[in-house]
C-alpha cells in the first residue's frame, strides 16, 4: 500500500526479526527466497529513502498496476482452490481460496481509493486508501492465521458455498463500514502531521501476525515433508517483511514503498503456489509415481500380462505378451484379439473375459496357445479377474498365462513311472532312487521329486552324483566305490540341492544290486533330509563359542585358542601379542540413541578390526564393549614391541573413523565419532597363565584409560603391582564382609524447618590397619568382584535392624531411612524377595524404608526395572531416584516409575550462585517433581545461602554438611533426641 509521509522506524523490533535464525533442517520450499528478501529488508536499515519517481502522480500508475496484479494472484488463488474443493482434504484451500478472494476486493477498494483515482462513492484520500489497505492485510494474516492453526480437513459441497457466502458478506461489511462509516474506525492519518501511532502500531502488530503464522506452518511443513506448509511459511514471512517495509519509507514515491508492494506480489504468487504444489503437482506426481510401479511390475513379470477394456480392446501388456502375438505393445493396444488370432480363438478369449467379469472375481481356464514370435506351443493356465476404477467403474479384464506345458508332461511321466516300479514305495519322507550300471539314475519317488524341484525328464539319465554340492563329492563316491568293492551297503551324509536352489544336508544310505546271476544292476539308496539336525548342531556350537551379536569368538572359545598361542610359544619360543580392547564412552551411545545404534556401532567396529587382521589372527568379544586380539606370531623384520604397536596403532586408526549409524526405521542417521583404548601385553613362553595374560591386559587397558581416549598402553611391572594391591584389596573385602569390618553412618534429610525427617544410610569400613576407607575406593571394586550383592544385603538387612530398634523409641521412630542400591544387587533375581524377607523378619513398618535407585539403572532394563518398581511399591516401600538430572534420557521414563522421591544431585547445588544454569536446572526439577506429585530433596547443602535459595525456589527437603555430616549411630541417635530434633540452631 501506499501510505502518506509516515516516519522512519528503526525499532529494536526490526532487529529482532532480521535476526532470527533460520531453522536447521535443510532448505523448505520457498526458503532461499525468504531469506533472501529478509537480507534485503535488514539491508535497508542503512540505505537511505530513495524516491523513485518526482511526484505521487508519477507513481500512481505502478501503484495501480501492482495492485491490479496482487488482484489476479488473488483471483487465481480462488479460482484454482474453487475448482479443487472435491479433492481430498479441502478445508485449507478453501479458506485460502474464499480468503484471497475478499482480499482482491478490498485491495480493489484500496487501489480506487487512493488519491488521483476515480471516485469510489465517497471522495478518495489517504486515510481512505490506509483503512481499506489495512483491513485486507488483516484478513490475509487471519487466513493464514487460521490454516496454520486448525488441522486439514473434508467440506462438503454446501460448507464451500456457505464459506463463499460469509466472505461476501464479509467484504460487504468492509465497504459499507470503509465508503460511508469511515467516522467509526479510528485514525490512521490526520493531514499535516502524518500517519496516526494506531496506523504504525497496526503494521506491527500485521508483522507479528504473519510472523507467528510462518513460524506455525514451517513447523508443520518440517514435521510433514509437504511442500504446501513451507510455500506458505514463506508467503507469510514475505508478506511479515512487506508490512515491516512500510514502517520503513518516508515518502510514498521512495524505494521502501515500491519494495513493499512487489513484497506483497510474491508474498501471493507463493500463496498460489502452494495451492498448486498441494492440489495439483502432488497428485500428478502421485500419479506418475503409481504408473511407474505399475509398468515396472509388469516389465518384471515373465508371464504374459495383458489388460483389456470392457469391450475387448487392449489397454496395455508386458513383454512376454508380446512374444505371444509377435508385436510391439504399441501396435497391440486399441486392438482386440480378432486382429492377432483366428476368429474361433478369438470368441474362445472373449467368452472367457465375460465368464470372468459375471464371476465379479478370479476366474482360471486351460489353453493352448501358440507364439507368433517364434512359434512356441503350449499349455497355460490363464487367470483373469475384473479391474474397477475406485468410483466402482468396470475398467477392464486383466489376465496372466502361466506355461504348466513341462508341469503336464512331468505328470504323464511321472504316471507311467509310477506303474513300473509300483513296487517302490511313495508314501512317507524317504527320497528313494535307483541307478543303473553306469551309475545313471533311472527311478526316484515322488518325495525326491519334491526335494529336488525337478522334473521326471530332467532326473532320468542324471549322473549318480548329479546335485551333489561339489565339496561332498569324492567323499560320496568313495562310499559308493567302497559299497562297491566290499559288497556291503554304505551310509554317507552330504548336501543335495534343493529345489529353493540352495544345499540342504541328507543322510544316504544304500547298497548295490545284484541279480540272481550276481550281476551288478546298480544301487538303491534311501535318504532322508537331516538340514534341520545338521543347523540344530551348528547353531548350538555357534552359540557355545561365538557371540550371538558379533558372531566373534566368545570368551569361550578364546580362551581355548589362547591356550593354544601358549602351548605353541612353550614349543616353538616364538613372540605374540594379547590386545585388550575397549571402546571409550560406549554407554553414551546406548544412552542417548538407544541400544540398536549401540548394536549397529559393536558390529561395525568388530568388521574393522576384523578387516585389519591375518587370518591366523584372533578377535573375540569378551562381552559389552570389551574385545579381545591375539596375535600368535610376531616374528618378522620389525622387533616384537614394534610388531605388536604398529597392529594395535593400525586398529585404533581405523577404529576412530566416524560411524554412520541409522537411528529410526525412517532411515534417519547420524554420524558418531568413536575411540578405543587398548592394553597391550607380549609373551614369548609358557610360563604366565590364561588368567594371567587376561589380567595383565585389563590392567594395562585401565592404565590406558586413566590416561585418556584413543590411547595405547603396554604391560609393565609397575601395572603388575596395581593388579597386586588391587587383589589384596578384593581379599581384605572378602574378610572384612565375613568379620564385620562394615558400619553404617548416618546422615540427616531435614524438612524447611529444619526438623529431621530421616538420614541416609552410607556405609564405612573400618579396615584394622588402614582405618576408615572411603567408599569410593572399594564400592567400585565390590561392584567389578560381584561382592556388591552380598555388600549390598548387609547393608539392607542392618538398615531394616535399625529401624525396628528405632519403632521403640518415640523419639526416633518417626525417622524413615534411605538405602542406596546398585545396578547389580537391584538386577539380581532374588533382590525383591530378599527386601521383602527382611522386612518381615523385622516387623519394619515399609513407609520408613526408602530405597535410592540411580538413574542408569533404571535406563539400562527400563522393562524390568519398573516391573521390580511396581512391587515393591505396592508393598509400600517408598523409592527414591538418586542422582537425578545427571543421566541422559531419564525423563522420558520418568513418569511411568512409581517414584516417591528425586533427590537433586550435589553437583547443581554446589555451583547455584556461580553457574545460572544449575538454578535454572533445580527449579525446572522442582517444577516437574510437583507437577507429577512427587517429593524432591537435594543433597549436598552446605551454606545457609544455599538452603535458603532452594527454600525460595519451592524445595521443601535437604541432605547435606549444614545440617549434619554423615554420623556413627550413636551420634546421630543423641542429634537426633535433640528438643524438638531440631539440626540447625
Amino acid at each position: 500500500m501506499s501510505h502518506p509521509v509516515p516516519p522512519r522506524q528503526g525499532t529494536a523490533f526490526h532487529h529482532a526479526l532480521w535476526s532470527s535464525p533460520l531453522p536447521a533442517y535443510g532448505w523448505p520450499a520457498g526458503a532461499k527466497l525468504a531469506l533472501a528478501l529478509t537480507v534485503l529488508l535488514a539491508c535497508g536499515q542503512v540505505l537511505p529513502a530513495l524516491k523513485f519517481f518526482p511526484s505521487l502522480l508519477h507513481y500512481l500508475p505502478l501503484h495501480s498496476g501492482l495492485e491490479f496484479f496482487s488482484m489476479a494472484v488473488s483471483v487465481m488463488v480462488f479460482s484454482l482452490a474453487w475448482n479443487l474443493r472435491h479433492e481430498g482434504n479441502n478445508s485449507n484451500r478453501m479458506v485460502l481460496g474464499v480468503g484471497f478472494l475478499a482480499v482482491c476486493l478490498i485491495d480493489f477498494a484500496h487501489m480506487l481509493s487512493y488519491a488521483g483515482m476515480p471516485e469510489l462513492v465517497t471522495p478518495g484520500g489517504a486515510e481512505k486508501a490506509i483503512n481499506f489497505w489495512l483491513a485486507g492485510r488483516y484478513v490475509a494474516a487471519i487466513v493464514l492465521l487460521y490454516v496454520a492453526l486448525r488441522p486439514d480437513k473434508r467440506w462438503s459441497e454446501p460448507a464451500c458455498y456457505a464459506a463463499l457466502a460469509a466472505v461476501c458478506a464479509l467484504v460487504l461489511c468492509v465497504w459499507f463500514v470503509g465508503l460511508l462509516r469511515s467516522e467509526w474506525l479510528p485514525r490512521t492519518f490526520i493531514a499535516g502531521q502524518g500517519l496516526t501511532d494506531f496506523k504504525i502500531g497496526s503494521e506491527y502488530v500485521l508483522a507479528l501476525l504473519y510472523g507467528g503464522a510462518a513460524a506455525l506452518l514451517l513447523r508443520r511443513g518440517l514435521h510433514t515433508g509437504k511442500k504446501g506448509p513451507q510455500l506458505l511459511a514463506a508467503a507469510a514471512w514475505i508478506q511479515a517483511l512487506a508490512e515491516l517495509f512500510f514502517t520503513l519509507y518516508g515518502d510514498v514515491t521512495d524505494l521502501f514503498n515500491l519494495l513493499g508492494h512487489i513484497y506483497k506480489v510474491l508474498a501471493y504468487l507463493m500463496v498460489y503456489r502452494a495451492i498448486y504444489a498441494s492440489g495439483v503437482s502432488a497428485p500428478y506426481r502421485q500419479l506418475d509415481i503409481e504408473r511407474a510401479r505399475l509398468r515396472t511390475l509388469l516389465a518384471t513379470i515373465p508371464e504374459p500380462v495383458w489388460l483389456k477394456d470392457a469391450d475387448g480392446y487392449y489397454l496395455a501388456c508386458n513383454s512376454a505378451f508380446e512374444r505371444l502375438f509377435g508385436a510391439r505393445e504399441a501396435n497391440i493396444v486399441g486392438k482386440t484379439d480378432y486382429d492377432f488370432v483366428s476368429a474361433e480363438q478369438a470368441d474362445f478369449f472373449r467368452q472367457q473375459d465375460r465368464v470372468a467379469i459375471a464371476a465379479g472375481g478370479l476366474s482360471r481356464n486351460e489353453e493352448r496357445l501358440t507364439f507368433a514370435a517364434d512359434g512356441y506351443q503350449g499349455v497355460f493356465e490363464t487367470s483373469k479377474t475384473p479391474m474397477y476404477a475406485s468410483d466402482g467403474v468396470l475398467i477392464g479384464v486383466l489376465g496372466v498365462a502361466h506355461d504348466i506345458s513341462e508341469r503336464k508332461q512331468a505328470e504323464i511321466r511321472l504316471h507311467d513311472s509310477e506303474k513300473h516300479f509300483r513296487t517302490l514305495a511313495n508314501g512317507g519322507s524317504a527320497l528313494i532312487w535307483t541307478s543303473d550300471q553306469t551309475q545313471l539314475l533311472n527311478y526316484f519317488n515322488e518325495p525326491w521329486l519334491r526335494f529336488t524341484g525337478r522334473g521326471l525328464e530332467q532326473e532320468l539319465g542324471l549322473g549318480w552324483l548329479a546335485g551333489v554340492h561339489p565339496d561332498d563329492v569324492a567323499a560320496c563316491s568313495e562310499a559308493g566305490r567302497s559299497a562297491f568293492v566290499l559288497r556291503r551297503p554304505f551310509s554317507r551324509e552330504y548336501r543335495l540341492r534343493h529345489a529353493d536352489g540352495g544345499y540342504r544336508w541328507v543322510r544316504d544310505e544304500g547298497s548295490p544290486r545284484y541279480d540272481s546271476q550276481d550281476n551288478f544292476l546298480g544301487y538303491l539308496g534311501f535318504c532322508w533330509d537331516m538340514t534341520e539336525h545338521k543347523l540344530a548342531a551348528e547353531k548350538i556350537e555357534q552359540l557355545a563359542f561365538y557371540d550371538a551379536l558379533t558372531q566373534l569368538p566368545n570368551r569361550r572359545l578364546m580362551l581355548d585358542r589362547l591356550a593354544q598361542v601358549l602351548a605353541a610359544c612353550a614349543r616353538y619360543q616364538r613372540q605374540s601379542a594379547l590386545l585388550v580392547m575397549d571402546l571409550d564412552n560406549f554407554k553414551a551411545v546406548n544412552d542417548s540413541m538407544g541400544h540398536a545404534a549401540g548394536d549397529q556401532l559393536l558390529l561395525e567396529f568388530s568388521s574393522r578390526v576384523r578387516s585389519r587382521l591375518r587370518e591366523c589372527d584372533t578377535v573375540a568379544r569378551l562381552g559389552g564393549d570389551e574385545f579381545v586380539v591375539i596375535l600368535p606370531d610376531l616374528e618378522g623384520s620389525l622387533p616384537a614391541r614394534q610388531a605388536a604397536e604398529a597392529v594395535a596403532q593400525k586398529l585404533l586408526d581405523r577404529v576412530s573413523e566416524p560411524y554412520v549409524l541409522v537411528l529410526d526405521e525412517a532411515g534417519s542417521t547420524r554420524v558418531y565419532q568413536c575411540s578405543a583404548s587398548m592394553g597391550v601385553v607380549l609373551f614369548a613362553d609358557a610360563t604366565l597363565s590364561v588368567d594371567e595374560l587376561l589380567k595383565r591386559g585389563d590392567a594395562a587397558l585401565y592404565h590406558a584409560k586413566s590416561g585418556g581416549r584413543n590411547v595405547l598402553s603396554f604391560f609393565d611391572a609397575k601395572m603388575q603391582q596395581v593388579i597386586a594391591r588391587q587383589s589384596q584389596l578384593e581379599q581384605d573385602l572378602r574378610r572384612a564382609l565375613e568379620e564385620g569390618q562394615f558400619e553404617l553412618f548416618y546422615q540427616p534429610q531435614v524438612d524447611m524447618q529444619d526438623r529431621m525427617q530421616g538420614a541416609e544410610a552410607l556405609i564405612r569400613w573400618r579396615h584394622p590397619e588402614r582405618g576408615l576407607v572411603s567408599p569410593d575406593d572399594f564400592i567400585p571394586l565390590a561392584e567389578q568382584s560381584g561382592l556388591i550383592i552380598p555388600i549390598g544385603l548387609w547393608v539392607l538387612e542392618s538398615a531394616c535392624l535399625q529401624l525396628a530398634r528405632w519403632a521403640d523409641n518415640p523419639q526416633l521412630s518417626g525417622l524413615s531411612l534411605s538405602v542406596n542400591v546398585s545396578s547389580c544387587q537391584f538386577s539380581h533375581p532374588a533382590f525383591v524377595e530378599q527386601v521383602l524377607a527382611l522386612m518381615d523378619r523385622y516387623e519394619v513398618c515399609p513407609q520408613r524404608l526408602k530405597l535410592e535407585l540411580t538413574e542408569s539403572l533404571v535406563l539400562d532394563n527400563a522393562e524390568e526395572v519398573v516391573s521390580r518398581m511396581h512391587v515393591l511399591k505396592e508393598y509400600g516401600i517408598g523409592l527414591s531416584l538418586d542422582d537425578f538430572g545427571t543421566g541422559y534420557s531419564s525423563l522420558s521414563y520418568l513418569k511411568h516409575l512409581p517414584l516417591d522421591q528425586l533427590k537433586i544431585d550435589r553437583s547443581f547445588v554446589s555451583d547455584l550462585f556461580t553457574d545460572p544454569t544449575d538454578l535454572v536446572i533445580v527449579r525446572a526439577m522442582l517444577a516437574l517433581g510437583r507437577s507429577l506429585g512427587i517429593c524432591v530433596i537435594a543433597e549436598g547443602v552446605e551454606t545457609v545461602d544455599q538452603r535458603n535459595l532452594l527454600a525460595s525456589s519451592g524445595c521443601l527437603s535437604y541432605q547435606g554438611y549444614l545440617f549434619s555430616q554423615p554420623l556413627p549411630l550413636t551420634q546421630f541417635e543423641q542429634l537426633a533426641c535433640r528438643p524438638a530434633c531440631l539440626v540447625v540452631d
